[in-house]
């Protein structure tokens, strides 16, 4: 091995069409550790750079089929990091332009001075090696920002979905939450309301105006379900509503209807359709109203749904309304019933020829019929007691207990 060689890695190609230096360099390139090919001419040496990689590649100016300083641009074309030399026995200033120009990284002289040509050779070695790093990192680094990039628009298009199924489940929160207040506010509304009409037209208003409907009507049996008339409505006009009643009235009475929700247009054929099962538009849903298997009416809701999906959106509302008002209609009824109950009891004592009264668990008179008026002389002012209207025929204490305490054996004062 020369003098100040060093071990070293890399390609070198030659170009040169003197085997005698070819073989002097490739020996020399080759104990510093280089691994070397050599071509004679440019069309050899173009057709290894196109099918190899070279590090370094040391070309003679002057070629049989080419000058040398030509295979620049080409060699610079098939792998930019190759660094080229230029070698030649006839350097002028202008060929060290030209090479310098077309990119030559550097430029040697004939005959050579192997040290020299060593020391060139392995700068150029480092200098492309170095190029290869930067390509290899920069290859990355541009891999890495492809794929940062596409990561980024997928965190994008992630975020997009996610805000997007957030805002649906926000507004799917938000109807809930309302539905909740309205259906409080209307339940609150109808079963604490002493005028029971009012209650109705505000329940009737506040469902029509939730469900963007066109009207709502709520009809109801007589006692013995002979007959069906509108107890209230809001924003139905009286055609819709008696042809309504018709058409309902003649259902039941054909024992066609179902306890389900079902479209009032079905109600004028053979088969009463259920909205669940509706496959083309309708524009009158009703809800029937029973009671322990007692019909009591139906709650009328004029709005078009074209699909079942549509439907969907205000069934279980719908649902819920339907319980609600089953439970209030009910409870108005029975309160009808014993208030009835209450003023007949009430008229049969009036007319009784003995006087009637009652009291309460504490001995307050809650009831007095005109006999018993009479004969204890009582008007209609302040509340009486029973201790004060009657002495006590049985010794010390309150008359009132012993009756209440059954100690007499008979509760009978006449």
């Amino acid at each position: 091995m020369a003098q100040g060689s060093r071990i070293a890695s890399g390609s070198i190609l030659i170009v040169d069409d003197e085997r005698s230096i070819l073989d002097i360099l490739a020996q020399f390139l080759e104990d510093r550790g280089y691994r070397v090919v050599t071509a004679k001419g440019a069309e050899e040496a173009l057709q290894l750079v196109g099918s190899e990689r070279f590090d370094v590649a040391l070309i003679d100016l002057k070629l049989p089929d080419r000058a040398g300083i030509e295979l620049l641009d080409p060699f610079h074309r098939a792998d930019p990091v190759m660094k080229c030399v230029i070698m030649t026995a006839f350097a002028s200033l202008e060929s060290t332009i030209e090479a310098v120009r077309f990119g030559a990284f550097d430029y040697v002289l004939k005959p050579f001075d192997l040290i020299r040509i060593g020391e060139i050779v392995d700068a150029a070695a480092e200098n492309a090696a170095l190029g290869r790093e930067s390509e290899h990192v920069r290859s990355r680094l541009e891999e890495a920002n492809r794929k940062l990039a596409a990561d980024t628009e997928a965190l994008d298009r992630e975020l997009l979905r996610i805000n997007g199924e957030l805002s649906r489940v926000n507004e799917s929160l938000n109807r809930h939450v309302t539905r909740l207040r309205v259906l409080y506010q209307m339940g609150r509304d109808i079963s604490s309301n002493e005028n029971w009409s009012d209650a109705l037209d505000r329940f009737l208003m506040a469902l029509r105006t939730y469900l963007e409907a066109d009207g709502t009507g709520l009809l109801l049996f007589s006692n013995n379900e002979e007959s069906l008339k509108a107890r209230a409505s809001y924003q139905l006009e009286t055609p819709y509503i008696e042809e309504a009643i018709g058409q309902l009235s003649t259902a039941h009475q054909n024992d066609t209807l179902q306890s389900e929700m079902f479209s009032l247009e079905s109600c004028s054929g053979g088969r009463v359709t259920a909205c669940l099962g509706m496959t083309s538009p309708w524009a009158g849903t009703v809800a029937p109203l029973i009671y322990k298997g007692r019909w009591l009416g139906f709650l009328v809701v004029r709005k078009e749904y074209r699909s079942r999906r549509a439907y969907l959106r205000d069934y279980h509302f719908l649902n819920t309304i339907q319980t609600i008002l089953t439970e209030e209609v009910a409870n108005a009824a029975n309160i009808s019933r014993l208030r009835n109950l209450k003023d007949f009891n009430e008229t049969v004592l009036e007319r009784m020829n003995s006087g009637v009264l009652t009291t309460d668990s504490s001995g307050r008179v809650s009831f007095l019929n005109e006999r018993a008026r009479e004969i204890i002389g009582a008007g209609g002012g302040a509340a009486l007691l029973f201790d004060e209207l009657f002495a006590n025929p049985f010794g010390r204490g309150r008359l009132f207990a012993r009756l209440m305490a059954g100690e007499t054996g008979h509760s009978s004062l006449a």
